[in-house]
């Protein structure tokens, strides 16, 4: 994702439906243990900033989680770039 999104996402993350409804912080607050993967270390440092801590920087491809760590993975805005 382009490095300007980051701002324009904070701009409307705290009323835009799929930032409120739909995240990390909507999981934890219904007792889920739940963590972040985003391939992209700016996504990771824009997690960060707004104090979301269980976020790691991975390939959604090679999660780096042992096998059975979860008992449900959800991939949400993913898509496969095609190699040139």
């Amino acid at each position: 994702m382009q490095r300007e999104l980051y701002d324009a996402i904070r701009k409307v993350e705290g009323h835009h439906w799929w930032y409120v409804g739909f995240n990390l912080d909507l999981l934890k607050t219904h007792g889920h243990q739940a963590f972040g993967a985003d391939i992209s270390g700016d996504a990771v440092r824009f997690c960060r900033e707004r104090g979301t801590r269980f976020v790691v920087q991975a390939d959604a491809a090679r999660p780096p989680f042992k096998n059975a760590s979860f008992d449900l993975m959800l991939a949400l805005d993913v898509r496969k770039a095609r190699e040139s």
